[in-house]
């Protein structure tokens, strides 16, 4: 929500003008959603003390101001009650596509709030752990599903991330053992990351029950003649390799992997199937094993866990986590490569939605205000170092409320979404431009040599929203006001660039509209 210079002195239409915005805010407001849909409550208190007149005029303005006020409040509950059913509508359509997604996964979704208790319980975490969504919801995570032998690790580790949002384990795979509902332990594969809400750092785990391919490899090495039927029944692609990345076998699940029968892919080697970039990272591991074995170290890396893109038959590329080790001789010379491969495309979209959803604007895609912010502080630090301008760009949308109650919120939605492609279009591949709610723009464009590469941006945008927007079958002109403040004459950190530019932006609405304003001190 802007903040607005107001005038001590206020005329009817101010007053008008300010009580609508006032309600448009506390109904709107309680309906933002996160995790827990928590929402903070607001009060508005009006305190008239007037003195007591015994001229009748002065009584009969007092009670026109009463009427007008109640007045308004109506007025604020009928538009809140639109802005709450188009909240709510577009919230619950988010949230289906969402849910789909993490109750269709084959993997366990599992979100731990603030306190170490289960928020979420997806049906696949059903199917591995065996207790239902109810059993497990607001259960103490590690009590019911950790081995008691890990208590020491993540008791310290728990309060760490829960103060500070960061752990060893997270952004990372990890191997664990877990606990299910009948006391069985099983082998699991945790996939960890952290989003901060409002009441404190929640944990989302992905994970995936991996009982069946460790017992394949114990198999493995228990009998070597078991190794082909095990490796023809799996799901997972299980390959050797020489010490020059040449495939000496693999199994035929590759053919749903990568497309390839296995006899094509017998005449080819890794360096076919990895992108340039994976290709190094596996070239990197493969030098130093083959480094420590000259040197004959003692301590050379039986295993390694590897998450590498292959591209597959067709030319499309794919995520996969590779689980690989090597074959050693007698000597124990190493003469090959063992590995697993898994397609992890599905937990993959799944960690972007997660990331998405913290830090992008839902209906336009936009970074919202705490991506901004990073962007911002790094560009801070950047232009403190080699002694040039950063410019913050606040823009309001002209008379949008107008296009909201007169149009619909659907038309106010469609022409947002517009306005954002046309404020993209007009930015240089390293600015950002973010939304922080209603029509309420931010523009931040680092590395300038002066203000003249922000007010050539800002007289851009103005030309490019004189623009017709298409409305239905209709072509509607909607303009913007914009302001500026740049760093560091007008501001050192956020708090302040913000403050300038909204200042900016509101002389340039006084001004007319359809214009921008540089920030001035006076």
């Amino acid at each position: 929500m802007n903040k607005r210079l107001l005038q001590t002195s206020l005329s009817a239409g101010h007053l008008v003008l300010l009580a609508g915005t006032i309600w448009i805010v506390v109904i709107a407001g309680s309906f933002v959603w996160n995790w827990h849909q928590v929402g903070d409550s607001m009060m508005i208190r009006v305190e008239n003390e007037a003195q007591s007149s015994s001229s009748g005029k002065q009584r009969t303005g007092v009670a026109i101001v009463h009427v007008l006020i109640g007045s308004l409040g109506l007025v604020g509950l009928e538009i809140g009650r639109r802005l709450h059913e188009s909240s709510v509508r577009k919230l619950r359509e988010n949230e289906s596509l969402v849910r789909a997604l993490y109750e269709s996964a084959q993997d366990a979704i599992i979100v731990m709030d603030a306190k170490g208790r289960i928020s979420y319980w997806n049906p696949a975490a059903s199917h591995i752990f065996g207790y239902t969504n109810d059993e497990a919801i607001g259960q103490n995570l590690h009590s019911m599903l950790a081995p008691s032998r890990y208590k020491m690790d993540y008791e310290p580790a728990l309060l760490k991330f829960q103060h500070s949002g960061r752990g060893d384990a997270l952004g990372k795979t990890l191997e664990l053992k877990a606990l299910r509902k009948s006391g069985e332990e099983f082998s699991m594969e945790l996939s960890l990351s952290g989003v901060q809400l409002k009441d404190g750092w929640h944990a989302v785990g992905i994970i995936r029950d991996i009982s069946e391919r460790k017992q394949t490899e114990a198999a493995l090495k228990e009998n070597k003649d078991k190794y082909r039927l095990l490796a023809e029944n799996v799901n997972d692609v299980i390959y050797t390799l020489d010490m020059n990345l040449n495939y000496t076998y693999i199994s035929p699940s590759v053919k749903f992997l990568l497309g390839y029968e296995p006899a094509e892919m017998l005449k080819k080697s890794a360096v076919d199937v990895l992108t340039p970039f994976s290709l190094d990272i596996a070239t990197k591991i493969l030098s130093e094993v083959m480094e420590l074995e000259k040197s004959k170290h003692s301590e050379i890396p039986v295993r390694r866990t590897l998450e590498l893109e292959l591209i597959r038959k067709d030319g499309t590329t794919m995520p996969t986590e590779e689980n690989v080790s090597f074959i050693r001789d007698e000597e124990h010379q190493a003469v090959g490569v063992l590995g697993i491969s898994r397609n992890i495309t599905e937990r993959k979209q799944a960690e972007e939605k997660i990331r998405q959803m913290a830090y992008h604007d839902s209906l336009t895609g936009l970074p919202n205000r705490k991506l901004f912010s990073d962007r911002l502080g790094i560009a801070l630090a950047q232009a403190g170092r080699s002694q040039k301008n950063v410019a913050v760009i606040m823009l309001d949308v002209d008379n949008f409320k107008d296009i909201n109650d007169t149009l619909g919120h659907d038309v106010g939605d469609s022409l947002l979404k517009t306005a954002a492609e046309r404020l993209k279009a007009a930015m240089r591949k390293n600015d950002t431009v973010a939304r922080f709610g209603g029509d309420e723009f931010v523009l931040l464009l680092p590395e300038l040599k002066g203000i003249e590469g922000a007010t050539r941006v800002a007289q851009k945008i103005v030309e490019n929203f004189r623009k017709p927007f298409p409305i239905n079958t209709h072509q509607r002109i909607v303009t913007a006001s914009i302001g500026i403040a740049v760093y560091p004459d007008d501001g050192s950190d956020e708090a302040a660039l913000l403050k300038n530019a909204d200042i900016a932006m509101y002389q340039a609405k006084q001004a007319g509209r359809d214009r921008y304003q540089v920030f001035k001190k006076s």
